[in-house]
């Protein structure tokens, strides 16, 4: 230190600072280092709950709370705060959750949201990425080609004018990555051997927040390939590390799953292995899909081949028009013809349509996918077991057994050694993954019963990988890879909207989702593949942002009467209502919806008894004749005869109900325009007769 004058003080270099985190106490006007609090628990105690109070505000994508707590909690003090080795357990688990909170959770909700959605673009991207056949089966690849909703940040704004373009505030993920698998690998290496003073005071606090920030950066997107065979081999090393030596160097060498866990960081290993789980279903439908464009191809090519032969025949008439009645079914029942030989006997394989090396083509393709994903890649008896057997049989009859199989070695010629298939690491992973989760629940009792729901899911899983990926091939799309960008573009959307359905809208959140649905419609996805949507169960999405606006609306009417005049009589200052808008909104979605197919029309019509519940609102307004849920009832049944017949009289009689309410009231809207007052109301009274045109038939005229 050198003092430069009285008036400039002194001047002090430091070659070496240590970084702290103050808190202020305004009472006492006084600041304390923060891991001082750990010899103040009533401080500890309200300082981890005031970080727990922040995380809440961050809840359901609130991006403006998030925005504004970067201003009370910066980037400075949260990577110094998960860094620290000293902090407290509370503290330590409140700034990680503070972290995935305020950054992280909100595309992380929305990728759990969309895990089991599968849209595939086909092209030479998806067949170069699954050349390998150890790709359709991966753990270790984080890779796919499926379209899913990209993680955006912004800029963190002081002050927020505009929700449109706000997301999750910025924040250098990269570094957090290389730090917390750093952090992880080293917290591994310490618990090898009983650790008395673990980081945070205990083995939850220790591995919990890590785990839990290591299973959110891998749904953002944020982990690479190295990461996750890092992470499974500290799961086991056995299994996963090239270079383990068992009699060796690795001797003592254990994973996670062989070290005593505390069960909170036993819950977040389960969740880490069931998104690790749902990558590898990813991986098996994608190289189901990159298999099938190729074959489907060959398919195409043999049926126009055998149509020609057919064509250039002197057949007769009869038999042609026998032979050409494949072709001329839709494409669903000629899939199921062609396809038609899995259980067919030796004899019949003539009759089949299909080519023989198409048969042996997809026969061998499933039987590799069996290898995989069936029950029997568990039941194959291991080295051990097959020891133990041998050892189980009795002296003479073994002597005895050994020497019949001598004498037949001589007579028959030699034999070529058949070579062992050796298993994947994933295969054998699979197999431990089952023992690991019987072996914790039969060592101590389980006082947690998320973490046995979630311990007996993901034994389940195991067990039901068929059944799992069947379930999965349904709700898989495939589109061109041309439109994957529409398809990009659709999930922003999707995404904003499904964020929003739990939460009660302000006025500028509902303009956001009424903006978010006219996108919706106006992208090339919505008419162009109306199977997507439906899929992607988007108008269930809608359905539910209209009930909950209807709901909310009904409440307000009702408390309406109860709300008590100003202490000076005067009524207190009344909120805009919006919710008509919104509901317009929703009811003119899901009207497109319903034009855009028939099957999309039979989607709607299993909530008809809801929208003829509601389908005396706004009909009032000849304006919004196409927008009111009325109209989305006759939507669904509207020139589809089928469905219009299966309307039960429970359903007219709502409408008749309704009909007969239309002479008993004049319509407050007309008359407050000038209109002559009728005593009854025709537009309502239209309205219903309307609906009633769709779907009564009396000798056959509507």
């Amino acid at each position: 230190a050198l003092k430069l004058s009285d008036i400039r003080g002194w001047s002090m270099l430091c070659e070496d600072p240590v970084s702290m985190l103050a808190l202020h106490i305004p009472e006492e006007d006084r600041c304390i280092d923060i891991l001082e609090l750990i010899e103040m628990e009533k401080l500890l105690s309200f300082h981890a709950h005031t970080l727990t109070l922040y995380s809440a505000l961050c809840y359901q994508s609130n991006y403006r709370a998030a925005h504004a707590l970067c201003q009370h909690v910066d980037q400075k003090q949260l990577l110094y705060a998960i860094r620290s080795e000293f902090m407290s357990g509370p503290l330590r688990r409140g700034f990680y959750d503070l972290l995935i909170s305020l950054h992280l959770e909100s595309h992380a909700t929305t990728m759990e949201t969309c895990k089991n959605e599968y849209i595939i673009p086909i092209g030479p991207e998806l067949k170069e990425l699954y050349q390998d056949p150890e790709m359709g089966h991966s753990l270790r690849s984080l890779k796919t080609e499926s379209v899913q909703p990209q993680m955006k940040m912004t800029d963190i704004a002081e002050s927020v004018d505009n929700i449109r373009s706000l997301y999750s505030p910025l924040f250098p993920l990269d570094v957090v990555r290389n730090y917390v698998m750093a952090a992880l690998d080293e917290a591994v290496q310490i618990n090898q051997l009983h650790n008395r003073d673990p980081v945070g005071g205990s083995n939850e606090n220790l591995f919990l927040p890590l785990l839990k920030l290591v299973d959110r950066l891998m749904l953002v997107g944020v982990l690479s390939d190295e990461d996750v065979i890092k992470l499974l081999i500290m799961f086991d090393p056995e299994t996963w590390d090239p270079t383990y030596e068992k009699e060796g160097k690795d001797e003592h060498r254990k994973g996670l799953f062989n070290m005593k866990m505390a069960e909170g960081a036993k819950l977040q290993m389960c969740y880490l292995l069931h998104h690790l789980c749902d990558m590898q279903l990813r991986h098996r439908v994608e190289s189901i899909i990159s298999y099938s464009h190729d074959f489907v191809g060959d398919l195409q090519a043999d049926q126009l081949q055998r149509y020609v032969d057919i064509k250039q025949s002197d057949l007769p008439s009869a038999i042609a028009a026998k032979k050409t009645r494949e072709f001329r079914c839709p494409p669903r029942e000629q899939m199921n013809a062609i396809l038609g030989f899995k259980n067919l006997e030796e004899d019949d394989t003539e009759n089949c349509p299909c080519g023989n090396d198409l048969r042996e083509s997809l026969n061998g393709m499933h039987e590799k996918l069996m290898k995989h994903v069936s029950l029997v890649a568990l039941q194959e008896p291991t080295a051990e077991e097959n020891a133990a057997d041998e050892s189980l049989k009795p002296g003479v009859v073994k002597r005895l057994y050994n020497f019949i199989n001598a004498v037949k070695e001589l007579e028959e010629p030699p034999k070529e050694e058949e070579v062992e298939e050796k298993k994947t690491p994933e295969e054998i992973f699979r197999k431990i993954l089952i023992a690991t989760i019987v072996k914790w629940a039969e060592e101590t009792q389980i006082e947690t019963p998320k973490l046995v729901r979630e311990m007996f899911s993901l034994l389940v899983r195991q067990y039901d990988s068929v059944g799992e990926l069947v379930r999965a091939l349904e709700k898989t799309y495939v589109i061109n890879t041309k439109t994957k960008s529409d398809a990009a573009l659709m999930w922003v959307g999707l995404s904003q909207i499904r964020a929003l359905l739990p939460v009660q809208m302000s006025e500028e959140e509902q303009g956001l989702m009424r903006e978010r649905l006219w996108k919706l419609v106006n992208n090339h996805t919505f008419f162009q593949h109306p199977d997507l949507i439906r899929v992607l169960r988007v108008h269930e999405n809608v359905m539910a942002v209209m009930m909950n606006t209807l709901g909310r609306r009904a409440q307000a009417q009702s408390d309406t009467p109860q709300t008590g005049t100003g202490q000076e009589g005067e009524s207190p200052p009344k909120e805009k209502d919006t919710s008509h808008e919104m509901v317009v909104a929703c009811c003119r979605f899901l009207c497109y919806f319903c034009r855009t197919s028939r099957q999309n029309q039979k989607a709607m019509f299993d909530h008809l008894s809801f929208l003829l519940e509601n389908s005396n609102i706004l009909l009032a307004r000849p304006s919004l004749r196409g927008s009111t849920p009325l109209d989305v009832a006759y939507s669904s049944v509207m020139e589809n005869t089928e469905l219009a017949l299966a309307l039960r009289e429970h359903y007219l009689e709502k409408i008749a109900i309704y009909l007969s309410r239309c002479g008993l009231q004049s319509n407050s809207e007309l008359v407050e325009k000038g209109y002559p007052d009728l005593g009854w109301d025709p537009v309502e009274g239209e309205r219903y007769l309307d609906f009633l045109r769709f779907c009564v038939w009396v000798n056959g005229e509507s």
